[in-house]
């Protein structure tokens, strides 16, 4: 009716003259078809990240400051060892120079005594175990007796060289003299197996030319 003003239907709706119904159903579209292409444009995303990861070279794992310490510890343990080790291989040469430098010269002309005697048993007794220790002794009683009859008694002996080393029988002492016997000069060569302050025999080496004869 003309001049009257116009009554709105229950359940419709001022846009473009449509119903509720029809525009409701259109959002409803609209919002499926943006859900598509959101779940469309994630999984293109996933697909190109996983394949920028796998194709990226893999880079080291930081472990940190508290992972590489217990390496570093361990260096600094080797190398205070090694010091400790060193510093006591020198104090023991050092010590078993001053006492060869004492000790020596009389622990020489002892056995030069015994030699001259004939007593080789005494030098056997006096030396170290190693030195004469079961089939040895027999053999080195004979050697004695050689050295003996060949070059007579032992005269005046000068040190020619001393020196010491660390070994894992103990610390020992070495000596080389030069020797006048009664029938020919000769070179000796002394071992000694260093005690706390006493030095044993050990070795015992002689060159001459009258062994030749």
């Amino acid at each position: 009716m003309a001049g009257l003003p116009a009554v709105r239907a229950a359940g419709s709706h001022p846009i473009e003259g449509r119903s509720a119904v029809e525009v409701h159903l259109q959002f409803g579209a609209v919002a499926i078809a943006l859900d598509h292409c959101f779940c469309d444009t994630r999984q293109r995303y996933e697909r190109h990240a996983s394949a920028k990861q796998m194709s990226e070279p893999t880079q080291p794992t930081n472990l940190g400051p508290s992972v590489r310490r217990p390496k570093r510890v361990l260096w600094k343990w080797s190398l205070a060892l090694t010091a400790a080790v060193l510093v006591y291989m020198t104090w023991q040469c050092d010590s078993a120079l001053n006492l060869g430098s004492e000790s020596a010269d009389q622990a020489v002309q002892r056995f030069h005594d015994h030699l001259n005697r004939g007593e080789f048993d005494e030098i056997c007794r006096e030396g170290a175990e190693a030195f004469s220790h079961g089939e040895k002794h027999d053999e080195l009683l004979h050697f004695l007796e050689q050295v003996h009859n060949k070059l007579g008694n032992a005269g005046s002996a000068t040190r020619v060289n001393l020196h010491a080393n660390l070994g894992t029988g103990g610390t020992f002492v070495t000596a080389q003299y030069a020797t006048y016997f009664e029938q020919a000069p000769g070179g000796e060569t002394f071992t000694w197996r260093k005690g706390w302050d006493t030095l044993k025999l050990y070795g015992y080496d002689v060159r001459s030319d009258a062994f030749l004869k």
